[in-house]
């Protein structure tokens, strides 16, 4: 049986195709995020001075994770059949099984030490 256009499912509201440009552009920027962390992150060991150069990139590095998360919860995927999952519960469960555990905790681990850094005024 033929489906038409008209019957299939409307994709739901500010669900980003996993190849479409907003996404990409997203995982694009995602890479010099990433690249400042690889950096950054080991020279931690060396004390370096807080400079408003480095606190501008702990921010920046952190609202990129932070909705990171929000862009991967609203991002479709691809199954191993190469079928693509625009569905949200699916994107939640497929989500909440693979790496959200392991975001949601580096994530918040970020905000607690910010929101300890602003308290102790550094």
């Amino acid at each position: 049986e033929m489906r038409t256009y008209q019957d299939m499912p409307k994709p739901p509201v500010c669900v980003l195709h996993p190849e479409s440009t907003k996404r990409m552009a997203w995982d694009f920027a995602g890479l010099f995020v990433l690249l400042a962390d690889l950096i950054w992150i080991p020279m931690q060991v060396f004390d370096p001075p807080s400079t408003t150069g480095t606190q501008v990139l702990a921010w920046v590095a952190m609202l990129y994770w932070t909705m990171d998360v929000v862009a991967t919860l609203n991002s479709g995927y691809y199954t191993k059949a190469g079928i693509v999952v625009m569905e949200r519960r699916r994107i939640l469960k497929k989500y909440a099984m693979t790496w959200m555990p392991l975001d949601i905790a580096l994530v918040s681990i970020d905000w607690a030490m910010a929101i300890d850094n602003f308290s102790a005024g550094a």
